[in-house]
This record gives C-alpha cells, sequence and structure tokens, in this order.
C-alpha cells in the first residue's frame, strides 16, 4: 500500500492545531503556515506566491483550507503538484486523510463536503444491490416469507415500515391523502389506517382504501379490533390486517384466509409475564392455522417504558427462538409515543433491538409534534443496522447517520483567553430603543419544507413574500431587493432566519421572537 506524502498548507493561529490532528491519521503529512493569521483569509494568489518559494518535490499531493472561497486550480498549475481544498473545520482533518482513497477530491469544493457525500453514496449503493440481488421468487416459496401486496417481507427480507394514519375516519379526504403521501415521501413502505377504538366506521373503510391506492400505488393495511371493519377492510382491498386475537379470530377468519394478518396475544387482555405471554401468542396463532389464516406475523407486543419494556423484548426474544420462522411485527410508536424524549435517540435504539430480533415490519405512528420524523428515523436506522452487520461492524462510520443536534466530533477553534492582556475588551449589552425600519418589518413562518418571509410596508400592508430553504437565500434575496435599510434590523433578521432554518433541519417548531431551544 503506498503511503502518499501530504503537504498541509494553514494560517499561523490553526498551524498547532493542524500538526496535532494530522498526527491521529496514517496518511505522512508536513503542516506549513503561511503568513496570513486564519486560513479563511487564504486566496489561490497568497499560497501560490508562497509555495513558489519552497522545495516541494517530494509531495503529492497538497491540501489547502477548505474554506479558502476561490477555487485553488491555479495553484496547482503553477507548482506542479495535485492541489485540492481540505476540509472546511480542521476537526475533520484525520477522517480526510484516512480516506483519501475513497473520493475525488476538488479544487472548488471541500473534501469533508465531498467525502460525506461519497459515503453517503457508496451506503445507499450497497443497500440497493442487497435489495437487487435478493431471489424474491425463490426466497418467497421458504416459510414465513410471503408478500403484502406487492411488497415481499419475511425473515430474509429487509424490516418494512408501516406507518399509520392515526383516526384515519375523522380526517378529511384531502387530509387523508396528504398524510399519506409524506409518509410515503418519508420512506414509509406501508400505510395503515388507523380506525377509532369503540366508534366502528366500516362504511367509511372503502372509500380510505381506495382513494390511497389510487393516488400512491402502495400497500395498505388496516387497524382495528372490529369484525365489521376488519371485513369491510378486506372487502376494499387491504393488504394487510391488524390486529386479531382470540376475541375476534373466528369471526373474521373466512375473511381474512387469503390475505397477510397480525396475531396478538391474549383475548383483549397482554399476558404480562413473558412466557405467558409467547405461550397466548403460540395458542392463537395455533387457532389461526386451524380456521385456514396461512400469512400470520406475530406481535408480542412492545410495552412503553415502566410498563414492562424489557419483559416484553424478552417475550420478543423467546417467540423469536421458538418460532424462527414467522415474521415478528414490532410497534415502536408504544415506546416513542410515551417518553418525553427527542424520538431520534430513541428510534434508533429501537430499530437496533428490532434489527438483532430479526423484525420484519416496524410499526410507527406520528402521532404528535415530538415525533415527527419517527418514520424517516426509523427506515434510516434500520439501514444503518444492515450495512453495519453486511461489514461486520458497529453502526457508526458507515456514511449514514440520525445525528441531528449533536455530533461525531467537536468542531471549531478553541478560545485562547491569554490574548485578552494585549486586545481591548467590550462587555456585550442589549439595547432597549426599538427604532422601526422605514421599508417595513418582515414576519417568518415556516410552511412545510420551506421559510416564508412576509414583508409589510411601516403602515401594515403586506409588500410581498419570499421563500426559501435557507437563511442565506432569503437574506441575500431581501439585500439584493433593497428591502431593508438599518443594521439592527439587518441583524436581528439574520438571527431569526437562522433560527427558522434550525427549526426546519430539526424539526423544531418556529416562532418569531422565541428561543428556538
Amino acid at each position: 500500500m503506498i503511503t502518499l506524502k501530504v503537504l498541509l498548507v494553514t494560517g499561523q493561529l490553526a498551524k498547532d492545531r493542524v500538526k496535532n490532528l494530522s498526527k491521529l491519521s496514517k496518511a505522512e503529512t508536513t503542516v506549513v503556515d503561511l503568513s496570513v493569521p486564519i486560513a479563511a483569509f487564504l486566496s489561490p494568489t497568497i499560497i501560490k506566491n508562497f509555495l513558489m518559494r519552497l522545495d516541494l518535490k517530494e509531495f503529492d499531493l497538497i491540501l489547502v483550507p477548505g474554506l479558502v472561497h476561490a477555487d485553488v486550480s491555479e495553484v496547482e498549475k503553477s507548482i506542479g503538484i495535485p492541489t485540492f481544498k481540505g476540509p472546511r473545520d480542521v476537526a475533520d482533518l484525520p477522517f480526510v486523510l484516512d480516506n483519501l482513497a475513497d473520493v475525488q477530491l476538488s479544487a472548488a469544493i471541500p473534501a469533508d463536503k465531498l467525502l460525506s457525500s461519497k459515503l453517503k453514496e457508496r451506503a445507499l449503493k450497497q443497500l440497493k444491490e442487497f435489495e437487487q440481488k435478493l431471489d424474491i421468487q425463490n426466497l418467497l416459496k421458504k416459510p414465513g416469507n410471503f408478500l403484502i401486496g406487492e411488497l415481499p417481507i419475511g425473515k430474509d427480507f429487509p424490516a418494512r415500515i408501516l406507518a399509520e394514519i392515526v383516526n384515519a375516519p375523522a380526517l378529511t379526504t384531502f387530509q387523508l391523502i396528504e398524510r399519506a403521501k409524506y409518509y410515503v415521501a418519508s420512506g414509509a413502505h406501508m400505510i395503515d389506517l388507523g380506525m377509532i377504538a369503540n366508534q366502528p366506521r366500516p362504511e367509511k373503510i372503502e372509500e380510505m382504501i381506495g382513494k390511497i391506492k389510487t393516488e400512491l400505488k402502495v400497500s395498505v393495511s388496516i387497524d382495528t379490533a372490529d369484525p365489521d371493519e376488519i371485513k369491510a377492510g378486506v372487502k376494499a382491498g387491504a393488504d394487510l390486517v391488524l390486529s386479531i386475537n382470540r376475541s375476534n379470530v373466528e369471526q373474521v377468519a373466512e375473511a381474512v384466509k387469503n390475505i397477510p394478518v397480525v396475531i396478538l396475544p391474549g383475548n383483549g387482555e397482554i399476558p404480562k409475564k413473558p412466557y405467558e405471554r409467547v405461550q397466548s401468542l403460540e395458542s392463537n396463532i395455533k387457532l389461526a392455522h386451524q380456521l385456514g389464516i396461512s400469512k400470520i406475523i406475530a406481535d408480542p407486543v412492545l410495552d412503553p417504558i415502566n410498563f414492562g419494556l424489557v419483559e416484553s423484548i424478552v417475550a420478543y426474544y423467546e417467540f423469536a427462538q421458538r418460532n424462527p420462522t414467522v415474521p415478528l411485527f414490532f410497534g415502536a410508536g408504544n415506546v416513542v409515543e410515551l417518553i418525553d424524549a427527542d424520538s431520534i435517540g430513541v428510534n434508533a435504539l429501537l430499530a437496533g433491538i428490532a434489527f438483532e430480533l430479526g423484525v420484519s415490519i416496524i410499526f410507527t405512528p406520528e402521532a404528535s409534534s415530538k415525533t415527527k420524523g419517527s418514520v424517516e428515523e426509523l427506515l434510516t436506522a434500520s439501514k444503518m443496522m444492515m450495512l453495519a452487520r453486511q461489514r461486520g461492524s458497529h453502526p457508526k462510520d458507515i456514511g449514514i447517520d440520525l445525528l441531528a443536534v449533536k455530533e461525531k466530533i467537536g468542531r471549531g477553534e478553541e478560545y485562547d483567553p491569554t490574548i485578552e492582556k494585549d486586545v481591548e475588551m467590550i462587555n456585550s449589552q442589549e439595547s432597549e430603543v426599538f427604532v422601526g425600519d422605514p421599508k417595513g418589518i418582515f414576519k417568518i413562518l415556516i410552511d412545510k419544507d420551506k421559510i416564508v418571509v412576509i414583508q409589510y410596508s411601516p403602515q401594515g400592508k403586506q409588500n410581498l413574500i419570499i421563500k426559501g430553504k435557507s437563511a442565506k437565500a432569503i437574506c441575500d434575496t431581501i439585500i439584493s431587493h433593497n428591502l431593508i435599510s438599518r443594521f439592527d434590523h439587518a441583524a436581528y433578521l439574520g438571527r431569526e432566519l437562522e433560527k427558522a432554518e434550525t427549526s426546519l433541519k430539526t424539526g423544531k417548531s418556529y416562532v418569531q421572537d422565541m428561543e428556538l431551544f
């Protein structure tokens, strides 16, 4: 294996940090600092003029700071050594250096940006190739594998995400379709119609299933214990029925003989002890088989924290060991909805548990603001688990992740308080004075995946609307159209737009003039 000799160009202030971090990589590096204090202030001309004075014959590659604004290809033309942009943050330097073979570097695009895109692209390609290599027709002949609509499920296939539309009959047709579209766009493999307990509406089912299938061409399940609603769902073309137990199995057996069903333990009440739960579930499955139901998915039922979570996971494990070919149903929403914690980490952990258990269907609603994004989170987490297994690794450093607020590595330069003895200090102080901008004011809102800014005249008249996905794009538009005239107003608008963009990325609600966190 050939080791590249890399010259790392930086500014004076970052030199020591670059040296220390470069030692963490396997690459052979030399660090040179130019006469500019901050690396971002470097230009191709400054870099070129400085390097032309040095003997650089031993180097195979030159990396300049990723924050250099211009294209640095002119450096290579003058020096004769391949020159590319390194990472924007020094903290990413070891990662970039250790993965030089995995990416074609650029003179215009920072290396960390290229590398993260490349690793993600590679990860998604591996997942796609895995699915493409599956011999679906032969695998479907194995016990426990079958189709839900056109979607193959079972132990030999990846876990599928089933997204529930809660209280579906209470929604208008427009609301129902919009919700289903959102779930499919988030990555859901199937849509579940959650009926309203003790308020049977079988007459609504045919219309709901028909509308969703016409609009989206996706498998649809019906979630109810009511026999009339189950029969109506089957008649309307439901691809999956949940949930069936001893209390209703005999009433619906004839109707569900030819479609997949989810079987629960108990007779309406779920046994608490793991062994009793497994025995009850096996007993209900046996009865379902005797009644002619053949496509069965087992749901040992995942209980929320403080109400038997660990015992229910034990029941899953015990059932899976005793019934290795029966597909498992895993209701992640039972846990996520009933804990006041960010859903991303909880869903990631639950997806890992589901993967180890060999679960075939992961079920979730997004019934509250705190669980918004759960479908996409569970899908991404499931992909992470599958990639990790294929590579024989932990679900980290695989190209995709679920880090939204926290980060893998610390970034940014540490503040050196010793400079305070030589530099004047001014304590910050908020101004209590408000002066209106004669060009008007702005109302900032969020519309799905966009930031919306409405400009009002000083008299309160709506002048125009600007939409965009980034704070910078909207700021640039406001400036280019000369819509703002005061520095304090511009600073305020920048702060608020950055908050709005952060809310889009995190799913946190945005309210103008209120703290985001």
